[in-house]
């Protein structure tokens, strides 16, 4: 038995001797870029991703924080991105750009205006569905690397907690449950996991946002 996977974990398959990796910096000419799911109340859930040059996906960097405005979260990007290549690329959850009755910019656009750059998220109808799929199908092992299509750095380390203990959805065995109080961490993982930049040509990834 494995005591880090919960019962009726929604990512059975997850273990740490097979999805982590020792803490590390990518090289420089890997393209990367990041996830977030914002919350102010609930936790902020910042992922950085890497690909390398076999299209290995690395979740390699976190940030889980509450209490930050807009402001404050662009300060803390540019504060863990100061060593970073210039012009990553970012992935927002797209409540991000709903004014919901206030004046003003959104949250995205605050960020976007201090020099932190997003894109929206896919939540389109099935999005949730087929994103959990996705992270099923980059988590099994491929046979030809000999390991699983994306690896998370033990730098991770509140994402590496979460990853086993994710429930799924009581109504809907095809999701994970949303009314679980950490699931900010997969959606920002599950942003990365299912974003066409993973696809997109490694000249598009450098050269966006140049």
């Amino acid at each position: 038995g494995d005591w880090d996977v919960a019962d009726s974990s929604a990512f059975p398959e997850f273990h740490k001797n097979i999805h982590t990796v020792p803490q590390f910096i990518p090289p420089r000419e890997w393209p990367r870029f990041r996830a977030c799911d914002y919350g102010y109340v609930a936790h902020t859930a910042v992922v950085w991703f890497a690909i390398d040059y076999d299209g290995t996906l690395y979740a390699y960097r976190e940030l889980y924080q509450k209490g930050l405005d807009a402001e404050q979260l662009s300060e803390k990007i540019h504060e863990i991105e100061k060593d970073e290549p210039g012009g990553i690329i970012g992935i927002l959850d797209n409540e991000c750009w709903s004014r919901r009755g206030q004046l003003g910019p959104t949250i995205a656009q605050v960020m976007i205006d201090r020099g932190v750059r997003w894109n929206k998220a896919d939540k389109g109808p099935g999005s949730r569905v087929n994103g959990k799929m996705e992270v099923h199908r980059l988590l099994a092992v491929d046979e030809v690397l000999g390991h699983p299509r994306v690896l998370i750095s033990e730098a991770c380390k509140n994402l590496i907690r979460v990853m086993p203990m994710l429930p799924v959805d009581p109504n809907n065995p095809e999701d994970v449950d949303t009314k679980y109080k950490e699931d900010h961490l997969y959606d920002a993982f599950r942003y990365g996991c299912t974003s066409k930049l993973i696809r997109a040509p490694r000249y598009a990834l450098e050269m966006s946002f140049a």
